[in-house]
Parts: C-alpha cells; structure tokens; sequence
C-alpha cells in the first residue's frame, strides 16, 4: 500500500504503453520501469524498519474516519466537516493527512472517486452521468475530463474496452 504518487503514475504510465504500444515502446518501458524501481528504493529507505508508516501523522482511528467520509457517494465532505470528523483544526488535519499518507486530502478524495469510478463503468446498467453525480462531481464533463487525465481514457471509451474484453472472454 504505497501512497506515493510518483509511484502510482509510473505505474500508470507503464500500464498505458503495455496496452497501447508506440514507437519505441521496449524502450520506453524500460526507462518507466528503471525509474520505478529507483522510486520503491527511496521509499522503502524512508520507511521505518517496522512498515509503521502512521508515525507522527493522524491516528488510525481519524485517518479511518476521515476515508470512510471521503468514500460516501455524493458531494465531497468539506474540510470544516473532515476536521471536526477527526476531532483537529483545518490545518492541522491537512498536515497529518498529508504526513500519514503522502497524499493531499483532495488526491485521496480523487484517487478514491476515480478507483470507484472503474467498479461503477464494470456495470452497463448505470449511465455514466449516474456515475458522475454518485461520485459527486459537478457535472458528466467534470468527471470525464477527471477520469481522462487520471486513466488516459474517457470513461466511455473505458467502458467500451472492457465491454469488448468481456465478450472476448465469453466468445474465447
């Protein structure tokens, strides 16, 4: 459970070029995974020899407290309302959070949404627009531009790729 997000684009990026590969794609991967591997080395070197990775940030108990919040369907909490969830200042909140996970409050807030986002586009029974105003974002444009830049796809060319997945699946 790395929260670095250096990390999770890499990871990313090396998902999107095995899917769609480009010129020089073998390259190209290697340089992504040599950068991969330098990213986990300095993170497990900041990381105490015990994985304890709660030291000096939120408590367990309000760091739970505060992601339960941050996965309700609907609007996003604001930060008066995950403050007084956790039982500390604005500011305060904001440095632990971000000393506990490595993450702004709003990177979890769309890491969580977006991972959500790819469950709820699995079922074709829910429209994308549902998806956006389950997800809580303003509009369908907000959360297909969101999802594009975190997934490199939109939401309905996502859809449309495991849609097609699927029936390889079934017709293989």
């Amino acid at each position: 459970n790395i929260k670095r997000p250096m990390v999770r684009e890499l990871l990313l990026r090396i998902a999107r070029e095995i899917e769609t590969p480009g010129f020089a794609s073998a390259r190209l991967l290697d340089a992504l995974s040599e950068m991969l591997l330098v990213e986990l080395v300095r993170y497990l070197r900041e990381t105490p020899a015990d994985g304890n990775m709660m030291r000096g940030g939120l408590s367990r108990a309000a760091y739970r407290k505060v992601v339960r919040r941050l996965e309700d369907d609907g609007p996003p909490p604001s930060l008066d309302e995950l403050a007084r969830l956790a039982e500390l200042s604005k500011r305060h909140l904001t440095r632990a959070f971000h000393e506990t996970t490595g993450m702004t409050i709003h990177q979890q807030l769309d890491e969580l949404r977006l991972k959500r986002a790819t469950t709820l586009l699995d079922n074709p029974t829910i429209s994308i627009a549902e998806i956006s105003e389950r997800l809580g974002f303003r509009s369908g444009s907000a959360f297909s531009t969101a999802f594009t830049r975190w997934s490199g796809k939109s939401p309905s060319r996502y859809r449309g790729e495991l849609t097609r997945a699927r029936e390889i699946r079934r017709s293989g």
